[in-house]
């Protein structure tokens, strides 16, 4: 009679306990893609809504230096004492601050989009509609930079025409040139697709870049 067989393992069984547990996923969390954000851009109303804020905040100094231009050809007022030094201190402060507007803009945008990009990819609970939030959070401050100079150029006009001063110098008018350089910038900076795509793309892979090292 053979005798039944007690339950334990064999000497040299051994059993695969690896099997038995689960296994984990080998592809690393990634974060927000360029892939995803070029899919928010073209779902999402972001990049419409900054389109129309974009060239709002154009069209107000221009409708600005409309009024300045209308009264100083239909109301001409006699110089006022005194104010010619006010403008022409006014006047040597503006292309300072015209200059300090433009650099400090890039560098503040650069900042906002590196940020964002950052967590964008090292936080999974940021989405690309997030980031591209960021994204646009830094353009309109930029854009914002400028025209705020732009309105000071124009008021120092204002200034000289409500001062009498614009008729006899003409050349304080030069603080208006300021809305040109507002105008180019729209058209430069105008938010397209594909420079937001390019934006993300190189912010995303800088991000991906400093997280490695």
């Amino acid at each position: 009679m053979i005798p039944a067989q007690r339950h334990g393992r064999a000497p040299g069984y051994s059993v695969d306990v690896s099997s038995t547990r689960p296994k984990r996923s080998s592809s690393p969390d990634v974060g927000v893609t360029i892939e995803r954000v070029a899919e928010a851009i073209d779902t999402g109303p972001l990049l419409r809504a900054q389109r129309i804020v974009h060239v709002a905040l154009a069209m107000g100094p221009t409708l600005f230096g409309a009024v300045v231009v209308f009264l100083a050809l239909t109301q001409p007022v006699p110089p006022t004492p005194g104010d010619e030094e006010l403008v022409d201190l006014l006047s040597f402060v503006h292309p300072l601050l015209l200059v300090s507007a433009v650099l400090g803009g890039f560098v503040v945008r650069r900042l906002l989009i590196r940020n964002a990009a950052a967590k964008a990819v090292d936080l999974r609970s940021v989405t690309a509609e997030a980031f591209l939030m960021g994204m646009a959070q830094a353009n309109l401050i930029r854009f914002s930079l400028v025209e705020g100079i732009a309105l000071f150029g124009l008021v120092i006009c204002l200034i000289a025409q409500t001062s009498g001063l614009l008729e006899g110098k003409p050349e304080y008018w030069a603080n208006a040139v300021t809305l040109l350089v507002l105008h180019g910038f729209a058209v430069a900076c105008f938010p397209t697709r594909q420079r937001w795509l390019d934006t993300a793309e190189q912010a995303l892979a800088e991000a991906r870049l400093r997280r490695s090292e």
